[in-house]
């Protein structure tokens, strides 16, 4: 039965419902257009067939209706539809790359039950939870979506430019000590595997924050476990992860930082392993109006060695974004020598950089200046290197450059409009990779990212 049909049946529920609950809305229409040339970093065709010219523009709808069944109870639903499909497309499964930084938490948004790195892209159900309020502290119970700090680790993905999100089905207590003092424990399921079989990925964490009126901080503790009982297979992985935000007169700060240990087995039969990563990010900004002084920076953890079974290269949540072609974009990205509608002519077999910070050390500072009529200009430098590599390859430790120049308008309320655009220049891990008998992927990459946003 297609959505059309149902749509009527739906209204109804809605209806009836309404004459028994306050129903509240909150969501977004985002509508982002892509333009870059090219990300295959060369024009020679004898390391590949070069992408050339990429132009397309994408949807995205959220919506999340509260259904408030009285003081303390409450019923939330995350709705997505047409979930970065591309204008002029149906929405149905291309193939996209797929960062893989070696043990994956597993908290990326639901999946096909046909291909596990195929997103739900119709008009589908995301989250749905409820939520008590007794006179201790609040249960939680559903499937939620999963957001901490900075949002480096768990990111729920609903800011501007985000395109996944982070969920887990959870059970959790969560209370409130003198207005002040915020806990929470939860246990989360992440996979259910076969239902008759101890082999599924679960988690408990504890998580603790202060806040006051110009400084909140906090902790969190996570572990989660991986048992698989054909074949043997299994990984404990602890995360402990803190984070800051402040204001100190005309200064603002929000930083995050994360450690992750553990070991066990994994998929793929990579036996034994020993899990030490490390990640964090700051953000500082100096208002100084009309300007604004901003600087980013950030550190993921690489591995020097890798032919050992210890994993050191931390990989932050693909929603962290910090530019618009590095660590954004699979670069370098070819074309098929066989288009068609499942690879969209893009060839991701020679990607050496992917879709998220991972093994690097970047920073970014940006000077931002507010016009008229609700319009900034900013522009901004982010510049980056490898943390950690093998000795091999210690001709290739920076990452490049990215320049950009932007205009945001935010003089309308509901409406988010942010346009960048700038040019990529490939540092020495590009340059000095090579394919084959070819050698030096050195051609800059421009591109533009312009995005719209209706949110309520």
């Amino acid at each position: 039965m297609t959505f059309s049909k149902l749509a009527p049946l739906a209204l109804l529920t809605l209806t009836t419902l309404a004459e028994a609950a306050e129903v509240e809305f909150e969501g977004a229409y985002q509508v982002r257009g892509r333009y870059y040339n090219s990300l295959s970093l060369t024009n020679l065709g004898d390391a590949g067939l070069p992408e050339g010219t990429a132009l397309y523009a994408e949807h995205r709808l959220w919506l999340r209706p509260r259904f408030l069944l009285s003081d303390r109870v409450r019923l939330m639903v995350d709705v997505k539809g047409l979930d970065n499909v591309v204008w002029g497309q149906q929405p149905v499964y291309t193939d996209t790359f797929v960062n893989q930084p070696g043990f994956a938490d597993g908290l990326s948004a639901p999946t096909s039950a046909s291909d596990e790195t195929s997103p739900l892209l119709d008009f589908t159900i995301w989250h749905a939870w409820g939520e008590v309020d007794t006179d201790f502290g609040r249960i939680t119970v559903g499937r939620v979506p999963l957001h901490w700090g900075a949002g480096i680790w768990q990111n729920d993905g609903l800011s501007l430019n985000n395109e996944y999100g982070d969920t887990a089905d959870r059970i959790a207590f969560e209370g409130l000590i003198q207005d002040s003092i915020f806990v929470r424990a939860a246990f989360d399921t992440h996979a259910e595997q076969f239902v008759n079989q101890q082999d599924d990925t679960y988690a408990l964490s504890l998580a603790a924050a202060y806040k006051s009126e110009r400084v909140v901080g906090g902790m969190q503790v996570h572990y989660r476990r991986t048992d698989r009982a054909a074949p043997a297979n299994d990984l404990n992985l602890v995360t402990i992860d803190g984070a800051l935000e402040a204001e100190v007169g005309k200064l603002s700060v929000s930083a995050e930082a994360i450690g992750q240990f553990g070991g066990g087995d994994l998929e793929g039969g990579l036996n034994d392993v020993s899990v030490t990563t490390f990640g964090g990010a700051l953000d500082a900004s100096l208002n100084l109006n009309p300007w604004v002084i901003r600087v980013q920076g950030g550190y993921a953890s690489g591995d020097g060695d890798d032919t050992d079974n210890k994993l050191r290269t931390f990989t932050f949540d693909r929603d962290y974004n910090v530019g618009i072609m590095m660590f954004e974009q699979p670069m370098p990205t070819f074309a098929q020598a066989a288009p068609n509608e499942i690879n969209e002519n893009r060839n991701f077999d020679g990607v050496q950089l992917g879709n998220a910070v991972s093994n690097a050390i970047y920073v970014k500072p940006s000077i931002r200046r507010s016009l008229l009529w609700g319009f900034s200009a900013e522009a901004s430098v982010l510049a980056a290197r490898t943390a950690a590599l093998p000795q091999r390859f210690s001709n290739r430790k920076g990452y490049g450059t990215e320049i950009l120049g932007g205009l945001i308008y935010d003089g309308l309320d509901h409406v988010q409009l942010d346009v960048r655009g700038g040019v990529y220049l490939p540092g020495a891990y590009f340059r000095n990779y090579t394919v084959d008998a070819f050698q030096g992927f050195d051609r800059p990459a421009v591109g533009v990212q312009a995005t719209g946003r209706l949110r309520f």
